[in-house]
């Protein structure tokens, strides 16, 4: 499989992981892996965030725009079987609001979560596909956006995959915290749903983001770091003084262990970490292009 992409989400895999979902350019991809067969799904919207399956495979979400006048994301839902998109949960608003969602995850078949950025502040919410009430789990957070509204940049020198996961007993829910600041303006920290706690647990000196759950106690993240000379640059500029890593922390007891040894610098980076059959797969990647036809 040797297809080109740019500027594409990261591809998910289906519950049987024999599809990838990926979305470019205001489009969706389903590629079938084991047919090698790549079906595309046209939208109207301006930008697309990563995409979730559902457990049964029959849908997708995600955070998209589809209006001009606003300068953030809403929450949408793609029903596979008949290619319909319905809108799930309002958040973005005309100019000059920059509310917004994103990082939708699915709990149940019936419920999903989320984060909403409101008035400098983050929440994150369950929406109830049944009964179509929303409740907010935890507030008052400050979460790095996974989509910046437009004009606003809030990781100037990341590019963030994703900033929330719950842990597969749903007692902790991991997100990326921080101001988002060059060198180490980013960390995971927990949020407890039993006792509303929220505490660090990647060291501040490391920058860590795109948590992945191991299973209830350990989790995945990526980390980086960057070479001296790196503060001398530009956001745009400073990748060829960086290193990417996967590393993986006890989060009981905040141990972390690197999984690769990438030094400083170095043209490889770390993307899309996700879990396979309780082990960790990641593409290392030597340019922008991971996958899609005809390019």
């Amino acid at each position: 499989m040797n297809h080109t992409v740019i500027t594409a989400t990261c591809p998910t895999w289906s519950p049987g992981y024999d599809k990838l979902a990926y979305a470019d350019r205001g489009r969706i991809y389903i590629y079938n892996v084991e047919r090698d067969i790549n079906i595309i799904i046209e939208t109207d919207f301006l930008r697309l965030s990563s995409l979730v399956w559902s457990s049964k495979g029959h849908s997708l979400i995600f955070a998209a725009q589809r209006d001009r006048d606003q300068g953030g994301l809403d929450i949408w839902q793609l029903d596979l079987t008949t290619n319909d998109f319905q809108p799930l949960v309002k958040c973005a608003f005309p100019f000059p609001s920059i509310d917004s969602c994103d990082s939708p995850i699915w709990l149940s078949d019936a419920q999903l979560s989320y984060v909403r950025h409101m008035d400098g502040q983050a929440t994150i919410e369950v929406f109830d596909l049944t009964s179509r009430n929303t409740e907010v789990i935890a507030d008052k957070l400050q979460i790095l956006s996974a989509v910046a509204p437009f004009g606003i940049d809030s990781s100037p020198n990341t590019g963030i995959l994703s900033s929330l996961a719950w842990s597969p007993d749903e007692a902790r829910i991991a997100f990326v915290g921080g101001k988002g600041m060059f060198p180490n303006g980013a960390s995971i920290y927990l949020f407890e749903s039993t006792t509303g706690d929220v505490y660090e647990i990647t060291s501040s000196e490391v920058w860590a983001d795109s948590p992945v759950w191991l299973d209830d106690t350990y989790l995945v993240f990526r980390s980086r770091e960057w070479a001296k000379g790196a503060e001398l640059n530009y956001a745009h500029e400073r990748n060829i003084y960086e290193a990417q890593n996967l590393s993986i922390v006890n989060v009981d007891n905040k141990k972390t262990v690197k999984l690769t040894k990438i030094t400083a610098p170095s043209s490889s980076f770390i993307s899309c970490p996700f879990l396979i059959s309780q082990s960790v797969c990641s593409q290392i990647v030597t340019t922008q292009t991971l996958l899609q036809p005809g390019l």
